[in-house]
C-alpha cells in the first residue's frame, strides 16, 4: 500500500512541481534572459522528465496490478519484471535526487531583482519545491526497496514451502 500511495504522490508531485516557479512564466525583458532560459528550459525539461517518471511508476503500479503482485505471490517472470522495474525507479529517484540538489544551486544563484518589472510584484524565492523533491524521492526510493524485498521474500519462502511439501508427500 505505502508504495501505491507513493507512486500517485509521485504523479501527483510531477504535475504540481512548477507551481512555486509559476511567476517566471513569460519573461521576455534581455535582464531576465538567465532566469527565462532557467525557467523555460531547464525547469521545464525537469518537469517532464519527472512526469514521465511519473507516468513510468503508474505503469509499474498498473503492471503489478495485471501480473497479480498484490494479490499471490509472484511468479518467477512476474519477480524479474517486478524487480527491474523497481530498481530503474530507484536508479531514477536517485538521479532526481542529484538533479534537484543540482538545479536549486543554480535556482538560489539567479538574480531575480528584475523580474518584478516584468510581473509588478516581487519575486520571492522559493525553494519548498526543491525540499519536497528530495523528500519525496527518498520516501520512494524505501518504498520501491521495500516492494521489491517483499516480492522477492515472498516468491522464495513459497517456492521453499512447496519443495517441503513436495518432500513431505514423497
Amino acid at each position: 500500500m505505502i508504495f501505491l500511495i507513493m507512486t500517485i504522490v509521485m504523479f501527483a508531485f510531477s504535475l504540481l512541481f512548477m507551481t512555486d516557479f509559476k511567476d517566471l512564466f513569460g519573461l521576455r525583458m534581455k535582464l531576465n534572459e538567465d532566469v527565462a532560459y532557467f525557467h523555460d528550459v531547464v525547469l521545464q525539461g525537469y518537469n517532464r522528465l519527472i512526469f514521465l517518471a511519473a507516468l513510468g511508476g503508474l505503469v509499474t503500479l498498473l503492471l503489478f496490478f495485471f501480473l497479480q503482485a498484490f494479490s499471490r505471490v509472484p511468479d518467477i517472470f512476474a519477480l524479474v519484471i517486478i524487480e527491474l522495474l523497481c530498481i530503474a525507479l530507484v536508479v531514477f529517484s536517485i538521479y532526481a535526487i542529484a538533479r534537484t540538489i543540482g538545479l536549486e544551486e543554480i535556482y538560489i544563484a539567479l538574480d531575480f531583482s528584475h523580474v518584478a518589472m516584468e510581473g509588478g510584484a516581487d519575486y520571492i524565492v522559493r525553494t519548498r519545491t526543491f525540499a519536497a523533491s528530495v523528500v519525496l524521492n527518498v520516501l520512494y526510493i524505501i518504498s520501491c526497496v521495500s516492494v521489491s524485498i517483499v516480492m522477492f521474500v515472498s516468491h522464495f519462502m513459497f517456492v521453499g514451502k512447496l519443495k517441503e511439501a513436495e518432500y513431505a508427500e514423497a
